[in-house]
């Protein structure tokens, strides 16, 4: 046991390092030519599309390199190898739109003509001038990366390639749902809870400078020489993303049987899904309007407990949960509510965090008037929330549902294969090696 779970705490901290590592060397490389380029037609899309590897279940992206290139790869797909390359799949265009952000806003037109007047090389100004205003996103990207990583499930579950290859989260799962060595289980929840709080106090212990307020102008077009080599290359980075989501699309034929089970699963997962995030906003939107009716402030303790739950684990979360009323989870239904149940802690923390900015403005405005009329909680809402902030619910609801619809950590644990939404199935059609099922479950 000492040696097998330092195995796996070395390998865990392994692929989280070069995973981290390496988003951010390929996420700062194209944010350094996105800014020396600055105007590229493509750089929206392509951000765009990194946006997309966030909302998508990360389960479509490995399917489809797993379509692809599994004749070509064969092993070396599976392993450090292959876990590493979809994190940062995944990661990166995350650190390029971080480090792109404080290119704009830290290293200045001012601080440029002050290096023209030095005659500063470009290597002497990427040492002088960009990593010393830089150097605290990187740290920060590299840091939430590396949290990231560290919690990774279903990439680790379907790459891993054995005990050799096993992360924290994975012996977790197997601890609980297949051996049910409930000793292990616990031991490596801790350790697992206690590297997540660790990099999470770190990346908290990080401040980010404040950005220079900017006055929007007109997009800027790129002019200067070879600009079509330079969109072509902006146009291969977009292929990357597009390719393992062409690829999974390419299997949507309708399967010869297990019609009811598909159309079972796909009712079964947007329930859940919808059920979950619309509980998580609406508990989100009830606890922020609380503070605004009582005159409370939103304080620091709050946010950095927001902050701290963020930082753990789904599966952490879950595992703890089934550690708890494992003995409970006989029936179906209350499966289900306890699927939804976890959804909500897992999904709040993320919600709550990206409306404190809105709530605070909201209650340095309207504070005292709400106070001072009285207002109810529908009044409130349908006064002051849904008019400034109805595209950004709608926009969480969407995202909390795909987030919801796509977790796989959660049903698999508490559901032990029988609760069948579509990422279940599609781990199922895995464990079998029928991938081509897999693809039609997950482009469903």
């Amino acid at each position: 046991m000492e040696l097998f779970w330092f195995e796996i705490l070395k390998f865990t901290l392994l692929q989280s390092v070069l995973s981290a590592g390496l988003s951010v060397l390929f996420g700062g490389a194209l944010a350094r030519f996105l800014w020396t380029f600055e105007g590229l037609r493509l750089e929206g899309m392509v951000m765009a599309m990194g946006a997309l590897t966030f909302v998508l279940p990360v389960m479509i992206p490995a399917l489809g390199f797993i379509l692809l290139f599994d004749d070509f790869l064969g092993r070396g797909l599976y392993g450090l190898g292959g876990i590493v390359l979809f994190h940062v799949f995944l990661n990166s265009s995350y650190c390029a739109a971080q480090i792109r952000g404080a290119y704009g806003a830290f290293v200045t037109p001012s601080l440029q003509r002050q290096c023209d007047l030095l005659g500063l090389t470009k290597k002497e100004r990427l040492r002088y001038l960009e990593f010393p205003a830089l150097h605290t996103t990187l740290i920060n990207s590299f840091l939430v990366v590396f949290c990231l990583s560290l919690s990774s499930f279903s990439i680790v579950l379907l790459l891993g390639g054995g005990p050799a290859t096993t992360t924290l989260s994975v012996a977790l799962y197997h601890a609980l749902s297949v051996s049910f060595d409930f000793g292990n289980a616990a031991f490596f929840l801790a350790l697992q809870l206690m590297l997540s709080l660790v990099s999470a106090g770190l990346l908290q212990g990080k401040k980010q400078p404040q950005k220079e307020a900017k006055v929007q102008g007109k997009p800027k077009v790129f002019q200067g020489r070879f600009s079509w080599a330079k969109e072509l290359f902006l146009g291969c980075i977009l292929g990357l993303y597009l390719v393992p989501i062409i690829s999974v699309l390419k299997t949507l034929v309708w399967p010869q049987g297990g019609f009811d089970v598909l159309v079972n699963s796909l009712v079964l997962t947007a329930l859940l899904g919808g059920a979950s995030s619309v509980l998580v906003v609406g508990i989100t939107l009830s606890l922020l309007i609380y503070f605004l009716k009582t005159s409370r402030p939103i304080t620091s303790l709050f946010s950095t407990l927001t902050y701290l739950f963020l930082s753990v684990p789904k599966i952490v979360l879950v595992g703890g949960i089934f550690l708890i009323a494992h003995s409970f989870l006989e029936g179906k239904v209350v499966t289900y509510f306890l699927i939804i149940a976890v959804s909500v802690l897992a999904y709040l923390p993320f919600c709550l965090k990206s409306f404190l900015v809105d709530f605070r403005i909201f209650q340095e405005r309207y504070g005292a008037q709400i106070h001072l009329l009285s207002l109810s909680f529908f009044e409130i809402f349908k006064a002051i929330i849904w008019p400034y902030l109805q595209k950004k619910i709608r926009g969480k609801l969407v995202m909390m549902s795909c987030f919801a619809m796509g977790n796989l950590s959660i049903p698999l644990m508490l559901g032990q294969l029988d609760v069948k939404t579509l990422p279940v199935l599609t781990y199922q059609a895995f464990l079998r090696y029928d991938t081509e099922k897999a693809g039609f479950y997950m482009a469903c």
